[in-house]
């Protein structure tokens, strides 16, 4: 809505302009135009602007019934394809929104982009792209710059496609995010390759599941890059029988023109495990190069459930690398190792450089079932400064096994080690996988988003309580801020990838005929914007579906903003009022109300 308002101050007239929502050059809220005496050219620069504000940054539309010929990219016009829409939008941070429907073929966008371009589906998950069958294509490739890409599901359609599912690649392709996106089920070659010197990408929020269960390929194949973020995300295979490597993989199988370094992986899930036998969860460097294949790496903050009864080489291989840090993670679970080891195998291959500089601080180590008989493998002369520091041990009450070749002698190699019974859910033989039903539209635990799924498994699986002996023991120097939902860590902080009082923590169902809203919890709080994950507010034990609205109020009962979501983990506050104007430092009191009326009135600390 608009809203127009004529001021009159003696012989001089003003026009007061009011945006109930944001027009995107510029964010322009409310307008004043100088002194006119002519009202009418007033009203008609008014309405240019206002047009030239439509055509710039606009939304432009993609459908099973659109034409790339005669098509206008209007929602009454659609176009037919991704990769026509992002050929012909203007530059100017636009939006192309993708209908309900099945997408086969490639969507391939080579554009560099100046300002970012959102490519996002109208309905998650609605938007199906998939590959032809027999065709050797991708289902997206990615050679642009600056794009968000959302929303989708995205799958292999049948046997035959002789290409990766994603892929993103070249030099100038960089400022790439895919984000919340079902990838599922391909069938030949690596279900993700980012490679050839693309760099700043990020995969975030998205659920990878089912490779090709003959051939040996990775879900992500992360090759002579820099600056990749991978986080958020889950991970498994649930097909009964798999030979794939390592699920994800980061190297460098070119040469020294570009080093792989400066990558991230952070605050994912990696569960039921099939795969060979001799593979790891995560692998850093594998082609057997003589330069160091990966340097600088970062892994924090994950989780990996060992639910499945098929045996895993171990949760980090490494080869050949410099820098890599494995901190604050938590891996549960028997997660049988036919011969390797519960931890790490550091090893070289072919011509590789001696591994160096390789920290593992604060994770959390719990094969509650006593069966690990080997907790790292490698031989002395592959590696060289090989740290393990404040980490938590427990093998059922058995003694944690030592191997002297591997750098590990047992705890005695750990400055700070516990050895204590960390109290995670061991019961994980009844884990419910997050596999899609297009037909249903939601997963089989009844969640309709991939969040919800993702932290339903960090609660169910990685929680830990204020009784655990890994809650506030953490040195907190090799600590990262956050933990694995994106909440500040405590002060003192605790061992592994979650932090008790400030993650969400699964509570029984609200009893029937009781308020709905009665648990609801607003976190992180008190609440910085600056420290959150995406400096948003949000609301804890509120039940899926909506709608719902929230308000916000000063401490001296005056609204300052209103915000209305059809799904939970939508309903978040971003720290401004209505006018997208950041609020000051103090108390807010947030109401939530749903469809039926029932409130909660929730009291909020913002800090700056």
């Amino acid at each position: 809505m608009i809203k127009l308002t004529l001021l009159t101050f003696g012989a001089e007239s003003y026009m007061s302009i009011r945006f109930s929502a944001p027009i995107k050059f510029a964010r322009i809220k409310e307008m004043l135009f100088m002194p006119e005496r002519n009202v009418l050219n007033s009203v008609l620069v008014f309405f240019c602007i206002l047009l030239s504000g439509y055509l710039y940054a606009g939304n432009y539309f993609v459908a099973t019934t659109g034409s790339n010929t005669t098509g206008s990219g209007s929602e009454g016009s659609p176009w037919a394809t991704i990769g026509y829409a992002a050929s012909v939008v203007p530059d100017n941070g636009s939006t192309i929104i993708v209908k309900d429907g099945v997408y086969a073929g490639t969507n391939s966008i080579s554009r560099q982009f100046a300002n970012l371009l959102t490519i996002k589906a109208e309905n998650y998950y609605k938007a199906r792209l998939t590959t032809v069958v027999g065709a050797s294509v991708c289902a997206v490739n990615i050679s642009g710059k600056n794009i968000l890409f959302k929303d989708f599901e995205i799958y292999n359609q049948g046997s035959g496609t002789d290409e990766y599912l994603i892929h993103i690649s070249t030099d100038p392709c960089c400022n790439i995010i895919l984000r919340n996106n079902i990838f599922h089920d391909n069938f030949y070659q690596d279900m993700m390759k980012i490679n050839a010197g693309a760099h700043n990408i990020t995969i975030e929020g998205n659920v990878f599941y089912n490779l090709d269960p003959t051939a040996e390929w990775n879900f992500m194949d992360v090759n002579t890059v820099f600056d990749v973020v991978i986080q958020d995300n889950i991970y498994f295979n649930e097909l009964g029988t798999a030979t794939s490597n390592g699920w994800v993989l980061i190297k460098n199988s070119d040469n020294l023109r570009m080093i792989t370094k400066n990558n991230t992986i952070q605050r994912n899930v990696f569960l039921n495990w099939q795969g060979k036998p001799d593979a790891a969860f995560v692998q850093i460097g594998e082609s057997g190069k003589p330069f160091y294949e990966a340097e600088d790496t970062m892994i924090q903050n994950n989780l990996f459930i060992g639910n499945s009864t098929m045996p895993v080489m171990c949760a980090l291989g490494v080869k050949g690398c410099k820098g890599v840090t494995f901190r604050a993670n938590t891996i549960t679970g028997n997660m049988p190792t036919g011969g390797w080891s519960y931890a790490t195998r550091i090893n070289r291959e072919g011509a590789n450089l001696v591994n160096t500089d390789i920290y593992f601080y604060n994770n959390i180590w719990s094969d509650n079932t006593g069966t690990m008989t080997d907790f790292a493998d490698g031989t002395s002369v592959d590696s060289t400064n090989v740290i393990y520091k404040r980490n938590l041990y427990w093998n059922g009450g058995n003694s944690i096994p030592g191997d002297g070749e591997a750098h590990f002698d047992g705890t005695s190699s750990d400055t700070g080690a516990l050895v204590a019974n960390p109290g995670l859910n061991v019961n994980q033989s009844s884990v419910v996988l997050p596999k899609w039903s297009p037909s249903s539209g939601k997963f089989p635990s009844g969640n309709f988003t991939i969040r919800q799924e993702f932290e339903r498994l960090v609660n169910a699986y990685g929680a830990i309580t204020g009784g655990s002996p890994a809650f506030n023991t953490a040195e907190n120097i090799n600590m990262p801020v956050e933990d694995i939902l994106g909440n500040t860590r405590e002060t003192q902080k605790d061992i592994g990838c979650f932090e008790y009082g400030t993650g969400s923590i699964v509570l029984p169902p609200t009893p029937a005929g009781s308020n709905p809203l009665a648990n609801a919890k607003p976190f992180p709080n008190p609440f910085n914007p600056g420290r959150s994950r995406d400096g948003s507010l949000k609301f804890a034990y509120l039940p899926s579906n909506g709608p719902f609205k929230l308000q916000v109020f000063t401490s001296e009962g005056a609204k300052i903003n209103e915000v209305t979501s059809s799904l939970s983990e939508n309903l978040t506050w971003n720290a401004k009022d209505m006018d997208y104007n950041a609020v000051a430092r103090g108390s807010y009191l947030c109401v939530i109300t749903d469809e039926s009326g029932n409130k909660k009135s929730l009291w909020v600390m913002l800090l700056k």
